[in-house]
């Protein structure tokens, strides 16, 4: 529900992507978070589903007011619909 930016990213080549054989999918997983850092585990897939590259993104991110009064972050529903969106669990909604 905020807007950030990548502080780092660790990434790992296993295979080309190519896109001419299906769609790619990337699959994220929070794996971590401390105050503002959230850290993800990331994959991205190739059409069959064998993994291609794998990241670790440290992401900093910003009190939601911050982020739209000197971001001009628009809100989490600029980005996807209602039914797409996850459950929050600090919210219960």
């Amino acid at each position: 529900g905020t807007s950030g930016m990548t502080t780092a990213l660790s990434l790992r080549f296993h295979r080309p992507a190519f896109t001419h054989q299906g769609p790619l999918r990337i699959e994220a997983l929070v794996s971590s978070t401390d105050r503002h850092l959230v850290t993800l585990a990331t994959s991205l897939l190739d059409g069959d589903g064998r993994v291609c590259s794998e990241a670790e993104v440290v992401y900093f991110t910003w009190p939601e007011p911050i982020a739209r009064k000197k971001l001009y972050y628009p809100g989490r529903d600029a980005f996807v619909s209602a039914e797409d969106t996850p459950p929050d669990p600090q919210s219960g909604r």
